[in-house]
This record gives C-alpha cells, structure tokens and sequence, in this order.
C-alpha cells in the first residue's frame, strides 16, 4: 500500500533546471548515430532541500539495409542513463533503458515497425531491481 510514510512518497517543493546537447549524424546512407546529454541541477522532490547533479546521456544508432543490398529493411538499437535525484536518490541513482528496433524502409511516405524497450531501476535499499517492457508495433503514413 502507498502512503505518504513510505520512502518513494515525498511532499515537497522544488525547483531544477538542465542544459543539454544533441545531435545527430549519417555519416554513409546505411548509418545514421543520433546522441544527447544533459546536466543541470535539481532539488525537486528532495527531502531536505539538498540540491543534487541532474544528468543523463544516451545514444541510438540505426542501420538501413537497403542502400546496401536491396533489402527494405532497418535495425536500430539505442541505450540510456538518467541520473534519478529524487527523494535525495534515497531510492536509487540512475535508470538504464535499452531498445531495439525493426523497420521497412522501402518507401519515404510510409513507416512500418516493431520496437522494443526495457527500463531498469536498480533499488540501492534492496538487492532487487525494477523492470518495465515496452514493446510497440507502428504504422505511419506521411502525407
């Protein structure tokens, strides 16, 4: 049961604030590398009002195999990390999510996929580890 006397349920007032950077890049037809980071300050949620580092970074690289052999198919794979500074990072200090990808690429007005994602919250309280899937099928049309 949640209530506010267990640790991942705070009252507070805060304030927090990132700069960043991204990019992205293709350096063939085949390859496109797109990357963020991120850091500022954050004492939102925090119980003492202890400012802390809020940071993240992360990457995702995508494969087009059709310039290479014809095929209409694209894979794409990505990672991250997020800083967690909530309630003084008390409950933990970063979330990881992974992804994959498979797309047709064969024509640019229309977008069909299957992806997947998983998120993970290692619990420095506990010896466990919190995970959410996400897997996701997508049909787009751009016209």
């Amino acid at each position: 049961e949640v209530s506010e006397d267990n640790s991942v349920v705070v009252r507070s007032e805060g304030i927090g604030g990132a700069v960043g950077l991204g990019g992205a890049y293709a350096p063939t037809p085949w390859l496109g590398l797109i990357f963020r980071t991120e850091a500022g300050y954050s004492d939102t949620f925090s119980a003492d009002n202890r400012g802390d580092l809020a940071w993240a970074f992360g990457g995702l690289a995508s494969f087009d195999l059709n310039p290479l052999s014809g095929v209409p198919i694209g894979l794409i794979v990505s990672a991250e990390q997020d800083g967690f500074v909530l309630a003084n990072s008390d409950i933990t200090d970063r979330v990881r999510s992974f992804g994959w990808g498979i797309a047709y690429t064969g024509r640019n007005d229309f977008s069909l996929s299957l992806e997947a994602f998983r998120s993970s919250v290692p619990l420095l309280k506990a010896e466990k580890t919190i995970s959410a899937n996400l897997i996701s099928f997508n049909i787009r049309y751009f016209f």
